[in-house]
Order: C-alpha cells, then structure tokens, then sequence
C-alpha cells in the first residue's frame, strides 16, 4: 500500500500552524513503519527529498510564476505524484490549494482523503473579511461541497468540525472524526523549565500562566490578560506569559499597558516548537482562552494536548475540540468563553486547590497516553487507508 499525503510543509524547519504541525508529527509516526509505504509532497522556497525513517519527503520549488499562474504549480504536483503511483492520495487541509485541486479533479484512480483543520468559509465571514453574499463566499463554499461529493472520506479534527461539514454532505456519511494527537515522550513531566524561568527572569515562587498561540481573534488572549487583575489581588506573583506572534500581539500589548501590567504580562514572542516542552514545563497552569466567533470554534488545540501531556492542570473555554480533549474536573476545567471572570476564578482555583492541580495533571497525562498519542491517530489512520483500499 502506497500513500501519498500533501500539505505546506514547515519551511527551514519551523511549524508555522497547527497544520503544519500536525504534519510533521504524522510523517515522522508513520515512517517509524516500511508499511503503508508514505511519501509526502509539498512545496518549497528550494527543491529537494527528506526522509523520515521510512517515510520520503519531496520538496518541490516553489515558482514566484506560480502565484500569476497556478495551473503550473498544479501540473508540478500532478509530475511529483504520478511518478509515485499512490493507492490513496491524502490531503491535509481543505484550502483552495495546488494539492486539493489536484486531488479533487485530476486523480482518477485513487482513494482520495482530505482533513479539514478549519472550514476556510465560515472563518472568513467570522473575521469579516467577506460577506455571506460576495463571490469569495461563494467560491469557498464550492470548494468545500466539491470535497463534500468527490472525496472518498473526509476527516475533521474536532467533532463541531464535523458536524458543519456534514451539512455539506447531504447524508453522504464520509465524515469522521480524527483530532490532533501529541507525543508524550517530548512533553513529559520530568521536563526541567529552570532555563525557561531564568530567561523570563521569574523567580521559584512565581506563579507562570502560559498560553501560546497567534495572536488572532480565535485565540483569545485579550479575555486572559483582563483576568490577571483578578487573578493578582489573591496571586501578587502571578506572571502571565504570552508566547507567539500575530496580527493581535501589538494590540494586546497595548491592552496589557493600559491595565499596568506591562510588568506582570510577559510575551517572549515566537518559540520554537523544540522549545514549547521546556515553556510547558515552567508554568504552574495553561490557559486556552479560545473564543467561539458565529460558527466558528478551536479546532484540535495542539497546546491544549502538550500541557495535558506535561501533566500541567489546563483551563480551557468549553468551545469546539477542548470538548473533545477535556472532561471538566476529571482532566481539566472547561470554563465559558470570553469570560476573564471565569478564568481568573478557575485559575485562582487551581492556585489554592493543590490536591485539585496534581490530580488534574496526572489524568490529563494519563488520558493522552491512552487515546492521544501520534501512534494512536496514525494506527487510526492506517485502518482508514486500509479499508478504503478493501472496499474497491
């Protein structure tokens, strides 16, 4: 069994979005296995092959002309996969991309599968950036309903996810559930965050709140900087560290000014993803203040999975996959959204309650080593190929 998977691969090493994330975390899993034989094709400012075990990566070179001209960087993506003759071409992420064309409308032979990390339609009305009315609406939603009628399966990452694109379906039944995993060897309790804590200049006692993530209205890092007054006037050596970068993060610098916590609000900006476990490892809670906009809800919070796997105790908004992840009080806490109020009580919580932390930690661990892991989605996905195979 051969498959051919595509996606934006993570240029010069860094993971860019959960996407690419999810990306790399897959093709390093399955090339642990000669079987299903895995290549992987993106694109790249350079060409070239990669492996990954057993896995082969090949880069093609992304063409200023293709941007003018996106046939081309079609017919680029049609040279790379017909050399590789795939039983199953599996495409990772449902933007209007060279892959998805490719797959939707030239691949006749093969089992096709597309994951829908997002639902690119409803974001961009979310955001307003278009309108329900314009011509971009509604060339996303053909696009969506083209992967609804010529995808042989379709896999979301969040089950509110799922549910919106089962209204494209029209009773079709291809779409599945199948979230983020997490590996528990990288983001492990006995993780040392000492370095961490002497970079930011916190000290043994203070009491680190983390988030990572962009700085986009879905993340919802301005609910979290409005708690911290609450939370301070019971934590006075509460620091609240704000890792990422993003169309936001001027803005919740000047919120965190205003409120005088420019002190106490720390933002690091972009960390490397080799360095989010010992991040992860410093902090006394992780927040993932994630806000529902219209339709739109979190996805499958990488975050979210990595601090349940440091064993950290977690807050988290009960909106899209957090629901999936977290059972409120049992591995986490699920808290409204947009609500500084709630997070600040469910944190203070935490602070207070260390029986309460230390059980939340080690069920949340236990729950991803379980049901979370990246061997676990990928044994997942292998079924998946399996049967689609099977059914022809």
């Amino acid at each position: 069994m051969r498959i051919v998977m595509m996606g934006p691969w993570p240029d010069k090493g860094r993971v860019s979005g959960g996407v690419s994330n999810t990306i790399l975390n897959l093709v390093r899993e399955m090339g642990k296995s000669k079987e299903p034989e895995v290549y992987f094709v993106s694109f790249s400012p350079s060409e070239g092959r990669l492996s990954e075990g057993y896995g082969k990566i090949v880069l093609r070179r992304r063409r200023r002309i293709y941007y003018a001209l996106p046939f081309l960087a079609v017919l680029d993506v049609w040279l790379a996969v017909r050399k590789l003759k795939p039983d199953v071409i599996h495409v990772q992420g449902e933007n209007l991309s060279p892959y998805l064309v490719y797959a939707l409308f030239f691949a006749r032979k093969e089992k096709k599968v597309v994951t829908f990390h997002s639902c690119e339609s409803n974001e961009l009305v979310a955001l307003g950036l278009i309108k329900r009315t314009s011509l971009r609406y509604a060339l996303e939603r053909w696009i969506e309903k083209q992967i609804a009628q010529r995808a042989d399966l379709i896999t979301a990452v969040s089950s509110p996810l799922a549910a919106q694109i089962r209204l494209l379906e029209k009773g079709k039944e291809k779409t599945i559930v199948l979230p983020n995993g997490v590996d528990p060897d990288v983001f492990r309790p006995d993780i040392s965050g000492e370095y961490v804590r002497k970079r930011l200049g916190l000290s043994k006692t203070d009491f680190m709140i983390f988030h990572a993530k962009a700085f986009n209205p879905f993340n919802g890092q301005a609910y979290l900087i409005k708690a911290l007054p609450e939370v301070l006037s019971e934590i006075p050596d509460a620091k609240l560290v704000l890792a990422g970068d993003g169309p936001l993060l001027r803005e919740a610098q000047a919120m965190a000014a205003e409120l005088t916590l420019s002190d106490t609000v720390l933002f690091p900006g972009h960390v490397s993803h080799v360095q989010i476990p010992s991040y992860v490892a410093a902090a006394d809670v992780v927040v993932v203040p994630s806000i529902r906009m219209l339709t739109v809800e979190e996805g499958s919070s990488n975050l979210l999975l990595e601090a349940m796997a440091a064993q950290k105790p977690v807050v988290a908004t009960a909106v899209g996959g957090n629901l999936d992840s977290i059972t409120h009080g049992e591995n986490g806490l699920l808290i409204r959204d947009k609500d500084p109020h709630a997070i600040a009580e469910s944190i203070l919580g935490i602070y207070h309650d260390r029986a309460l932390a230390e059980k939340l930690g080690r069920n949340a661990r236990e729950y991803v080593s379980n049901e979370r892991t990246w061997a676990a989605i990928v044994k997942r996905i292998r079924a998946i190929y399996e049967q689609l195979i099977f059914e022809e």
